[in-house]
């Protein structure tokens, strides 16, 4: 019981978390925006780098990657504005769109390999950047982060028939639309580099993607049955994650997580098909 008072906070807060992500994962998914998903989380861990080595430049400490909240600074602004530099490039090789989310993907990694070659004491904060330190997060990043995903959970809902229709359309002409989604896409990188900072980013892209993949695939879902079958599940899978890490520390929480989180949804596509027959 003493352990669960411990973790009570983490798991509430990585609870909410994985909702907010598994939301905007559906829409991501559902707007044929995987990839794109994919490049902004690398871009992120690559802002993180960038922030602590800014860090050490300025013989500031890196401490554990909790401390200042410059790499979170860093990671969103360094994502945020490449990522509207890569939509114009986009909007000019519209075939080529996954190939250039995916180099660029390719160059961020071997970007940050090369400054972990030149400055090597970053290489733990980029491994921890990557899985996540989720249960020794300070109380005030835990309210910090309950108190955003909360927020942009709110924002999902308050604007949910505008997002809907917004997702129905680029997943039917994409960028031929040339929709304007501003305030979707702030809310979304604020979300993400508030998950990366603390749960990293296999917890991030996991939550988002693998619900979003499965609960798409199931065409005959409402939109209604797929948001509560993400709520609970995404739940569920956070759950039974800490509860790993509870029994056993040799399990790490983001990937017990993240394993817990797929195995459900598999079960839950086996049990749809076997429904249907």
């Amino acid at each position: 019981m003493e352990i669960l008072a411990f973790y009570s906070l983490s798991i509430f807060v990585a609870m909410i978390m994985s909702i907010g992500l598994g939301l905007f994962g559906l829409h991501l998914v559902g707007r044929r925006q995987s990839v794109e998903t994919l490049m902004i989380g690398q871009l992120m861990q690559f802002g993180l780098l960038i922030g602590a080595l800014f860090k050490i430049i300025f013989h500031l400490n890196i401490g554990d990657g909790h401390d200042g909240h410059i790499q979170m600074l860093f990671s969103f602004l360094i994502s945020f504005v490449f990522y509207f530099l890569i939509q114009k490039l986009v909007k000019k090789f519209e075939a080529l769109k996954n190939e250039i989310n995916l180099i660029i993907i390719i160059l961020s990694i071997s970007l940050g390999q090369i400054i972990m070659g030149f400055v090597p004491q970053i290489e733990s904060f980029y491994t921890q950047s990557f899985t996540g330190d989720i249960v020794t997060a300070s109380h005030s990043e835990a309210y910090f982060l309950l108190f955003g995903g909360v927020l942009c959970l709110i924002y999902l809902l308050k604007r949910s028939k505008k997002i809907i229709s917004d997702t129905i359309d680029y997943g039917l002409y994409g960028l031929h639309l040339d929709i304007k989604a501003p305030l979707f896409e702030l809310v979304l990188f604020v979300l993400m580099s508030l998950s990366l900072h603390i749960f990293g980013l296999l917890f991030t892209l996991g939550m988002m993607l693998i619900p979003a993949f499965f609960i798409n695939s199931q065409v005959k879902l409402h939109f209604k049955t797929s948001v509560l079958f993400i709520t609970f599940l995404n739940l569920l899978g956070v759950l039974i994650g800490f509860c790993f890490n509870i029994l056993s520390y040799d399990f790490p929480t983001s990937p017990a997580i993240i394993l817990s989180t797929l195995v459900l949804y598999l079960l839950l596509s086996l049990y749809l098909k076997l429904s249907v027959k």
